[in-house]
């Protein structure tokens, strides 16, 4: 497995961890089985990237080894997050599942530890199709054992069907909500489409509240 140095990760603040230590208690409680997570939103930038970052440091801060899969092939906010672009750019997702790599090129470890990450990197103009490919469903039941925790990060349900997709080889999903960013029609309607996909709603945490 590779070593991979991520960029612009900041330290997690006090008021963070604390939120942050609470969903995972929570989740320990109503979903102890639920080990492959998939985060989304309704609607793009409602922080359902950052989260998954945060959340991820946070479990391997606690000593439980944790993967991060960056789902999104389209605009990949991991990649951006982590300064993986441009000549940093490495391969990921794309490069797998189209048959370019094998999953040990696309795994890496990074300086957290605890922490691997598979970004998304790479372009296609088959997103869907290609997430859609058996060898996802491989990777992750490959990687799972390996994993206190597998978190997914999807695009926005409102975006694409992609999230929808990923949503096959999860235990269940997290639905990011900025406050006041969306009506309580689009919130009813995206816990819909991932209950209709079979996917149980472990919960929704409310993002960018005004204290």
């Amino acid at each position: 497995m590779k070593e991979l140095a991520l960029n612009h990760l900041p330290e997690l603040a006090p008021r963070t961890v604390e939120s942050l230590n609470l969903l995972r208690l929570r989740l320990e409680q109503t979903a102890p089985d639920a080990k492959i997570i998939l985060l989304t939103s309704t609607t793009p930038q409602e922080g359902k990237t950052t989260l998954a970052l945060q959340f991820w440091q946070l479990l391997a801060g606690l000593g439980q080894r944790c993967l991060l899969v960056d789902g999104d092939l389209r605009h990949s906010g991991i990649c951006r997050q982590c300064g993986l672009t441009g000549e940093h750019k490495v391969p990921g997702l794309a490069h797998y599942l189209s048959g370019s790599v094998p999953l040990e090129e696309v795994l890496y470890h990074t300086e957290i530890r605890g922490t691997c990450l598979v970004p998304a990197s790479g372009t296609t103009n088959r997103p869907a199709l290609l997430l859609e490919h058996p060898r996802f469903t491989r990777m992750v039941e490959s990687c799972a054992p390996k994993f206190a925790y597998l978190l997914v990060d999807a695009p926005a349900l409102s975006e694409c069907s992609d999230a929808l997709s990923l949503a096959k080889v999860c235990d269940g999903a997290l639905l990011v909500v900025q406050s006041g960013g969306v009506t309580h029609q689009e919130l009813s309607q995206a816990a819909h489409l991932l209950q209709g996909c079979g996917l149980p709603l472990l919960g929704t945490v409310l993002n960018r509240t005004p204290y």
